[in-house]
């Protein structure tokens, strides 16, 4: 007798695939290893990094979606690496080379390629030198720069601890975080982004239940022609 397994995971993907809907892709940009560059503005070979090193604009891009560091304040430069201190954070990116207003001006942007979204699900954000600080922190898209999320003036650090954001905010342009006044003593780690696409109109409810339905009804023929 022959037995026939149902396995819930690939019928999920064809019930995906059926209803021109891709899977969500995580990322995360955490900042190790060889992601730094030895051009200011980011270009050439990745290389390895150390304290003050500028990150490689090639680092984070992903099939669907390109990743851009831009120092506002210091024109033509890529961001910052630093390697701690920014209080329970390891390999932090940060910019400018003040905390005074003007100073410092951050931006990275994740951009979606073709017919796809980006979702920023989540970042860190640390204090140097383990303490606690302030810095005016925005979520906006990317090509119109609407602003999406405003933070308004967070102060950064809770007892030598990180401070975690979870926006969970989706742009089918493209989304930017800013972070300025301080963006040089105020880094960024951990940032969490998923990309999604929809290769055809989404069908209606209906239609998936109906698709559902129909593969699950050919799935219980083929298990009765199994035995």
């Amino acid at each position: 007798m022959k037995i026939f397994k149902l396995k819930l995971a690939p019928v999920a993907l064809v019930l995906f695939v059926l209803a021109g809907i891709e899977p969500a892709h995580a990322n995360l940009l955490d900042f190790t290893g060889n992601v730094c560059s030895a051009s200011t503005n980011g270009s050439g070979a990745l290389t390895p990094c150390s304290n003050g090193s500028l990150i490689n604009q090639s680092y984070g891009d992903v099939a669907n979606a390109n990743v851009t560091f831009t120092d506002l304040i210091d024109t033509g430069k890529s961001l910052k690496w630093w390697d701690n201190n920014y209080n329970n954070l390891s390999g932090v990116v940060a910019g400018g080379f003040g905390d005074s207003v003007g100073q410092s001006w951050d931006r990275i942007e994740i951009e979606p390629i073709g017919n796809f979204s980006v979702t920023l699900n989540s970042f860190d954000m640390g204090a140097y030198f383990e303490t606690q600080m302030d810095t005016n922190l925005r979520i906006l898209d990317s090509v119109t720069n609407t602003v999406l999320l405003d933070y308004g003036v967070e102060t950064i650090g809770i007892g030598n601890v990180a401070t975690a954001f979870l926006p969970n905010i989706t742009s089918a342009n493209g989304i930017a975080i800013e972070w300025k006044d301080s963006g040089y003593n105020v880094g960024i780690d951990n940032i969490d982004f998923s990309v999604t696409a929809s290769t055809n109109p989404v069908p209606a409810p209906a239609t998936i239940w109906l698709l559902g339905l129909g593969l699950f009804g050919l799935l219980g023929f083929a298990k009765k022609k199994a035995h």
